[in-house]
């Protein structure tokens, strides 16, 4: 009977799942089209997704075929170079931890080990692939719109964090009830 309950609301919860999905392709549908001419004419290198209406670039097709003036990629890379550049460099300093407790604003202690946190936490994006993956994401926002990040996992073999950025059509976004975003990943087809 335990086995009957647990297979009868893992299909209920499959099939929520699925319903989900539906909808989110369905509200997305319109988009895959102007997508599809981005990777065509602006980001060809994007074009080996095999998600939504575009099936994917074939082995051994040529790259940006249908490119025959590469001012619209390069001004996309400019702005998103552009973007990344005086928003989160790894030249500048464009973050920095911060008490809210005046008390703590205070403590010597306190202080000293925020300090430490900065540090470890600066030299671990710096170690890291972030500024890469945070270009491709700058690169998505100018050109597809939305642009995603996912949380770091731990590269156990490098030691390092690695960060990874998706493609546009790798997700999909809904509104919650409170009017914030909240998104799910496709990972059927990746």
């Amino acid at each position: 009977p335990v086995d009957r309950v647990y297979k009868e609301r893992s299909e209920r919860i499959i099939k929520a799942i699925n319903q989900r999905q539906s909808i989110a392709e369905d509200i997305r549908a319109p988009y895959d089209l102007i997508w599809d001419d981005l990777d065509e004419y602006v980001m060809p290198r994007r074009s080996i997704y095999d998600i939504g209406t575009r099936k994917g670039r074939a082995k051994g097709a040529k790259v940006g075929e249908k490119i025959f003036d590469g001012t619209a990629g390069a001004a996309a890379t400019d702005l998103a170079d552009g973007i990344q550049g005086q928003t989160a460099s790894p030249l500048i300093t464009w973050w920095q931890p911060r008490w809210r407790d005046p008390r703590a604003k205070r403590d010597k202690m306190a202080l000293g080990w925020l300090d430490e946190v900065y540090d470890a936490m600066s030299y671990e994006l710096k170690n890291s692939n972030f500024y890469e993956q945070l270009n491709e994401a700058y690169n998505d926002a100018v050109t597809y719109g939305p642009a995603t990040m996912r949380q770091p996992v731990w590269d156990e073999v490098n030691k390092r964090l690695v960060f990874m950025s998706h493609h546009p059509r790798e997700i999909f976004y809904f509104t919650n009830s409170s009017g914030g975003q909240e998104c799910t990943r496709n990972t059927v087809n990746t």
